[in-house]
């Protein structure tokens, strides 16, 4: 019982951090794509 009462302390404190490093990985996809899209906007107007 002594493992499962310290394992419901630890969760709490790691899961906060996991979502954190998941949010700003996330976000910085979002920007990779947004870049990628931005770059093949300007080179179909350039082609164009």
């Amino acid at each position: 019982m002594k493992v499962k009462q310290e394992d419901t302390k630890v969760i709490p404190r790691t899961l906060p951090a996991q979502v954190g490093e998941i949010a700003t990985g996330l976000s910085a996809i979002i920007q990779k794509m947004d870049e990628a899209k931005e770059k093949d906007l300007k080179n179909k107007i350039k082609t164009n």
